[in-house]
């Protein structure tokens, strides 16, 4: 009987005893799951502390290390303000940087010798009074009368000049006349070599002779052909060198201006003389001066050299002479190819004026719609200047000849010259001839050279001069911070 009373009173006892054990269970769980997060948190703390006090970046490790908020966040404020003013730096030098700006350098060098320039000689007139009747065949005797007293060939023909009766949709006989005129003169300075170097009398280098092959012939569409002492045609070639200064060295011309046996259409007597460098080819219709009979001209040179940086830098210069320029000797001649290659796209010919290589059929200056063609085409390179890739060359050479005149008398020539024409009066040589003296004022070469204000290598050292000043940065802080990024990065894809 107590036994099963006592077996009554033990049930109830039970079913609290699985109560409670339920609850415990409950309770146990969230006090796992509790001491995991915060065992998590014991183990991430102790990381970002690591990071944080041991960073070899100063401020990074004052944030770490202050014990109160307001510490912490008075060193964010300052990381914040240094990270702002080293980006600003930063970007600031880079900026310059890719502008790739240069220094100019200024030396002055004393040779014991400098290359000789080449000095080319044009004809101002070069058509001879007997050698008119080639040109006079091509227009009527009475037009050839009125233009040859009152035209020269160098005129450059407007595109309105043969516009001039548009109403009518005809050219006048007058400007028919010009250009057959034009031509035939152009045609004549092409084709004629029998005057070659008939108005060069001497000529003495360095005080010895010089012979015929020291000239080589060039042509100009104003002038005819032109000859060039010291002209240099392959890499191989050099050109000659003085060893001294003065007017006693370098180059004496007589030149003989046949005064009275050359055309008078063209309005002027003497010669067009250019001096530039031995590789590149004369340019007499732009550059050089022009010299008269009775006078003895000379020019007193004093080197100077530019040396240029190709890209990426400012000028983007380019070399001449080689490689894809190997058929250009200087800017000039690119703008040159370049105009009558977009003449020759654009109009199908080419323009008379301009002296290339190219094969290809002349622009009819009769044809009012080619003339216009190459009026426009004109007008719009010079605005459209990336059409033509024609920049500055890299290294470029001056003589900044100084001019100066004097009356030549028949008795101040050597009697080596003296000799040849003992037959002329004083008068007479004078209007006839003109002497010319070529040389240097000094050996002293003026070198303008650019540099780079920046070498490849110095954009590590402002960058590391930044880092530096504003946040204390050295390189081996730096993979310091990269390193304890992967391992903040690898914390966050784990959790």
């Amino acid at each position: 009987m107590e036994n099963s009373v006592m077996t009554d009173c033990n049930k109830p006892d039970n079913k609290i005893s699985k109560h409670v054990h339920f609850q415990l269970s409950d309770e146990s769980e969230v006090d796992q799951s509790y001491h995991e997060s915060v065992k998590d948190d014991e183990i991430h703390a102790p990381l970002f502390d690591e990071i944080l006090k041991n960073s070899a970046i100063f401020i990074i490790s004052k944030i770490g290390r202050a014990q109160s908020k307001f510490h912490k966040l008075l060193w964010l404020l300052i990381l914040v303000l240094s990270l702002s003013a080293c980006g600003f730096q930063i970007n600031r030098f880079l900026h310059l940087y890719f502008q790739y700006p240069v220094l100019l350098n200024l030396e002055v060098e004393r040779k014991m010798h400098l290359d000789f320039p080449a000095v080319t000689i044009c004809n101002v007139n070069g058509i001879k009074r007997q050698n008119e009747e080639y040109v006079s065949r091509k227009v009527s005797s009475e037009s050839y009368k009125v233009i040859s007293k009152e035209l020269t060939f160098s005129v450059t023909i407007d595109k309105n000049f043969t516009n001039m009766n548009n109403n009518s949709g005809e050219m006048t006989q007058e400007s028919d006349n010009f250009l057959n005129y034009n031509d035939s003169i152009k045609d004549y300075l092409k084709e004629d070599n029998r005057q070659s170097k008939i108005f060069i009398m001497n000529c003495f280098f360095n005080g010895e002779y010089c012979y015929e092959n020291s000239f080589y012939q060039t042509s100009s569409p104003n002038y005819g052909d032109c000859f060039t002492f010291n002209k240099v045609t392959n890499v191989e070639e050099k050109p000659l060198l003085v060893s001294k200064s003065g007017l006693y060295s370098g180059l004496e011309i007589l030149l003989d201006a046949e005064n009275g046996k050359y055309s008078f259409s063209s309005g002027t007597i003497g010669f067009r003389i250019v001096i530039h460098d031995p590789s590149e080819n004369p340019d007499p219709e732009e550059r050089g001066f022009s010299i008269s009979p009775g006078f003895e001209t000379s020019a007193s040179m004093r080197q100077t050299l530019i040396h240029r940086l190709p890209p990426p830098y400012k000028d983007q210069c380019a070399y001449y002479n080689v490689g894809e320029r190997s058929n250009q000797t200087n800017q000039n001649d690119c703008q040159r190819l370049c105009f009558q290659k977009r003449t020759r796209e654009i109009c199908g010919c080419k323009d008379s004026n301009l002296d290339t290589e190219e094969n290809l059929l002349k622009c009819d200056q009769k044809n009012s719609s080619q003339l216009h063609c190459l009026d426009d085409i004109l007008e719009f390179i010079p605005i459209r200047t990336t059409l033509c890739d024609c920049p500055l060359p890299c290294i470029s050479k001056s003589y900044n000849e100084v001019l100066s005149q004097g009356v030549l008398s028949i008795n101040g020539l050597q009697e080596r010259e003296s000799s040849i024409y003992p037959f002329q009066g004083k008068v007479e040589f004078q209007k006839r001839y003109a002497k010319l003296k070529v040389f240097y004022s000094t050996l002293e070469t003026t070198v303008f050279m650019q540099k780079p204000m920046f070498e490849d290598s110095e954009i590590f050292s402002h960058l590391g001069g930044e880092l530096g000043l504003w946040l204390g940065l050295s390189l081996v802080a730096l993979f310091e911070l990269i390193w304890n990024l992967m391992r903040v990065i690898k914390f966050v894809i784990r959790s």
